[in-house]
C-alpha cells in the first residue's frame, strides 16, 4: 500500500504520469463507474413513463404523484458531500460500492411497495445510494487515469448520460405496457446490482484513503441539513424552510471555520475557478431540465402532438447530448475547460433562441435543429466544468470539491424544474391559456426567452472562469499542492 505525502492511502498505487497508456483494467473500472452515472438518467426516465401508471395504481393525485420524483431528488443531491467525507474516511471504492447496493436494495423495495408510503421511502433509499455515485466517480477518474486523458475520460463517463436518456423512454414504455410499472425498478435493482459486481471484481479493495485526517462529522452534517432545508424550501416554496436553511448555512460556516483542518472549507468558496465552475454547470443542468420539462408541455398544448411523436422528438437532444459528450472531455484536455464550454454555452442559446420560431404547426427539420444544437451544446459542456472544479482546488480537497461540485451542479434539477412550473402557471393564467391552444403560445415564448438570458448569465460565468486561472494538468496541480 502506498501513502502518498498528503498523509492519505492511495488506493491507485499503479497510477502513472501524464501520459500512461490505459490498459484493460482502465476500461472495466471505466465500466463500473458508467453503470453508476446510467443509473440516474435511467432512474428519472423510468419514473417519468411510469408517473401516470403509479399515480392510479396508488390513487393519488398529481401534487403527490411528483413526490416519487422529489423523494429521490432531494437525498440524491443533499447527501453528496456526506458521502465524499464518507469516502475519505472508509474508502472510495468501499464506499461507491456502497452506494450501488444500497440503490440497488431501494429498487427492489420499490418492486414489492404495496402502499404509496413504502414507495416513497424506497425511493428515499435509492436516492441515498446515488448520492454516492456522482461525487465518488469523480474522485475515482482523478485517481485512476493519467492527467492528460481525464478530460477526455470523465467526457466518456458522462457520454453515457446522453446513451440512456435515449433508449431509457423507449425500454420504460415497453416495460410499463407489457409487464407493470414494478418491472422497471426490477431492471434498475439488476443493473444496479452488475455495478456492484463490476465494482468488486475491477477496483482495488484498499484500506480508508485519509484515515490520518481528523474527522470534522458536524460540520459535514450542517452542510447536508442545510442542502436538505434549501431544497426543500425551493420545492416546496416554504418561506419558513427557507429562512431555516440560511440560519443553517451560518451556523455551517462558523462553525467550520473555528476547525483547523476542516474536510469541507468554507474558503473553497473563495476558489473562483471552482465557484465559476460549479455556478456554470448548475445553470447548464436548470436550463437542460428546465427545457426537457416544458417542451412536450409545448408540443400537446400548443401543437397537440402524440405522446410518442413528442418522444421521438426530444429523443433528438438525447442523441446530440450524447454525441458532443466525448468530444467535449477531449477538447477540455487540449484547450482547457472554458473554450469548450463557452462554445458548448452559444450553441444552446442559439437552439433555444430558435424556439421563438415556433407556432401552432409543426416543422419537423426546425424543431429538429433546435434541440440538435441545445443537445450538442449540452455535451460539449458536460465535462470541461467537472475537470475545471476539481483542478481548481488542492489536492486534499479534491474529494470535498467533487462532492461539492455534484451537489451544486444537480441542485440545477431542482431549480429548473420549480422555475418552469411556477413560471407557466403564472403566465398560462395571466393569459387565460390553461387549457393550452394559441394563446399559451405566448407564454411559452416567454419562458424560452427568459432560459435564453439565464443562459447568458451562464456564458458570463464561463468567460469570467477562463480569467481566474489557466487551465493546468492534473500532476502540476498535485505537485504544486495548491490551485
Amino acid at each position: 500500500m502506498v501513502v502518498a505525502e498528503t498523509g492519505h492511502f492511495d488506493e491507485f498505487p499503479h497510477k502513472q504520469g501524464h501520459g500512461r497508456k490505459l490498459t484493460a483494467r482502465d476500461w472495466w473500472i471505466m465500466a463500473a463507474l458508467m453503470v453508476g452515472i446510467m443509473l440516474s438518467p435511467l432512474n428519472v426516465m423510468f419514473t417519468t413513463v411510469a408517473l401516470p401508471t403509479m399515480r392510479d395504481y396508488f390513487g393519488v393525485d398529481v401534487e403527490q404523484a411528483t413526490w416519487i420524483g422529489t423523494a429521490y431528488f432531494i437525498p440524491a443531491v443533499a447527501l453528496m458531500p456526506l458521502q465524499s467525507q464518507l469516502g475519505r474516511r472508509w474508502g472510495v471504492r468501499r464506499v461507491y460500492g456502497l452506494g450501488l447496493l444500497v440503490l440497488a436494495g431501494g429498487a427492489f423495495l420499490s418492486v414489492l411497495a404495496p402502499t404509496f408510503q413504502w414507495l416513497l421511502a424506497s425511493r428515499v433509499v435509492q436516492g441515498i445510494g446515488w448520492s454516492a455515485l456522482y461525487p465518488l466517480a469523480l474522485t475515482l477518474i482523478n485517481r485512476q487515469f493519467p492527467a492528460g486523458r481525464q478530460g477526455e475520460m470523465v467526457g466518456l463517463w458522462e457520454s453515457s448520460v446522453g446513451l440512456t436518456t435515449i433508449i431509457a423512454p423507449l425500454i420504460g414504455g415497453a416495460l410499463v405496457q407489457f409487464l407493470g410499472w414494478r418491472s422497471l425498478y426490477a431492471v434498475m435493482g439488476l443493473f444496479a446490482a452488475s455495478g456492484v459486481l463490476l465494482t468488486r471484481l475491477t477496483m482495488p479493495a484498499r484500506g480508508a484513503t485519509e484515515r490520518s485526517i481528523k474527522s470534522d462529522w458536524m460540520s459535514v452534517l450542517l452542510l447536508t441539513l442545510a442542502l436538505i432545508l434549501s431544497l426543500l424550501g425551493i420545492t416546496q416554496r416554504n418561506p419558513i424552510l427557507l429562512v431555516l436553511s440560511i440560519l443553517t448555512w451560518l451556523g455551517w460556516a462558523f462553525f467550520t471555520r473555528r476547525l483547523e483542518n476542516p474536510s469541507m472549507p468554507p474558503g473553497i468558496f473563495g476558489n473562483r475557478r471552482f465557484v465559476t465552475a460549479s455556478l456554470a454547470a448548475n445553470i447548464r443542468m436548470l436550463v437542460a431540465i428546465a427545457t426537457l420539462t416544458a417542451l412536450p408541455l409545448f408540443f400537446e398544448d400548443v401543437q397537440g402532438l402524440s405522446p410518442s411523436l413528442v418522444g421521438s422528438l426530444v429523443v433528438i437532444y438525447s442523441l446530440f447530448l450524447f454525441v458532443g459528450s466525448w468530444p467535449g472531455g477531449r477538447w477540455s484536455d487540449r484547450s482547457g475547460a472554458a473554450v469548450p464550454g463557452a462554445v458548448g454555452f452559444v450553441a444552446m442559446i442559439v437552439g433555444v433562441l430558435m424556439l421563438l420560431g415556433l407556432d401552432e404547426n409543426l416543422v419537423v427539420w426546425f424543431v429538429a435543429l433546435a434541440l440538435a444544437l441545445r443537445g450538442l451544446g449540452a455535451g460539449l459542456s458536460q465535462a470541461p466544468y467537472a475537470k475545471a472544479a476539481t483542478e481548481a482546488v488542492p489536492a486534499e480537497q479534491t474529494q470535498a470539491a467533487a462532492g461539492l461540485y455534484g451537489t451544486i451542479r444537480y441542485s440545477g434539477l431542482a431549480l429548473g424544474t420549480a422555475l418552469v412550473g411556477i413560471f407557466l402557471q403564472t403566465r398560462l393564467t395571466h393569459y387565460d391559456a390553461l387549457q393550452g391552444g394559441a394563446d399559451a403560445l405566448l407564454a411559452y415564448r416567454e419562458l424560452w426567452l427568459l432560459l435564453a438570458a439565464i443562459l447568458i448569465v451562464g456564458l458570463g460565468v464561463t468567460l469570467i472562469m477562463a480569467r481566474s486561472r489557466p487551465d493546468r494538468p492534473l500532476v502540476e496541480v498535485v505537485e504544486n499542492g495548491r490551485a
